[in-house]
């Protein structure tokens, strides 16, 4: 569920305290695969963190929690086709906000990758962020609708969809392409 808090680094994981004074924690220990997406297509800018056992948060059981803020509103990317003017100063604009607004958050989460693995080095835990590479994505179906499915030097993610689609490269035995 979507909840608004702060994320902090400490020696043996990640505390997430939300504005309704929840508290989940994440430990380096648990963690399988940690994944930085910046926002190049997608309308938000994320961290994922793929676990290797289930934690409760709220009542379930949850392998995959992910950390991210929106660029703009979904609302607005739908309906941003139509009624656009090339020419409007409004419109030139607001895309230049936007643009700003992504280069800005792409760089305020990827700071906070880096000081999150220098704390968990220091504390002699191995953590690292992959970052999927986009113009290597292709679509697939993992689950039951099709997605976009990008590699990262581990693993296949699709990190935009729910449910979220982590899996490990190492695990992989055999691959079918269709239509190719």
């Amino acid at each position: 569920r979507k909840t608004q808090g702060t994320l902090e680094a400490h020696t043996n994981g990640l505390r997430f305290r939300s504005s309704r004074g929840e508290t989940l924690d994440i430990m380096y220990s648990n963690m399988k695969h940690v994944t930085f997406q910046p926002c190049e297509n997608e309308i938000m800018v994320l961290i994922h963190f793929h676990l290797k056992n289930p934690i409760m948060v709220g009542k379930k059981r949850q392998k995959d929690i992910q950390f991210f803020t929106e660029v703009i509103d979904a609302s607005l990317q739908v309906d941003g086709g139509r009624n656009r003017n090339l020419y409007d100063p409004d419109e030139v604009d607001d895309e230049q906000r936007e643009r700003i607004l992504r280069k800005r958050l792409n760089e305020v989460f990827k700071e906070f990758c880096r000081k999150v693995e220098a704390v968990a080095k220091k504390n002699n835990y191995i953590l690292e962020f992959d970052i999927p590479y986009r113009d290597l994505g292709f679509m697939g179906t993992p689950h039951k609708e099709m997605v976009f499915v990008q590699p990262t030097l581990n693993c296949l993610v699709n990190l935009t969809e729910t449910p979220f689609f982590v899996t490990d490269l190492a695990e992989v035995d055999h691959v079918h392409f269709e239509r190719v």
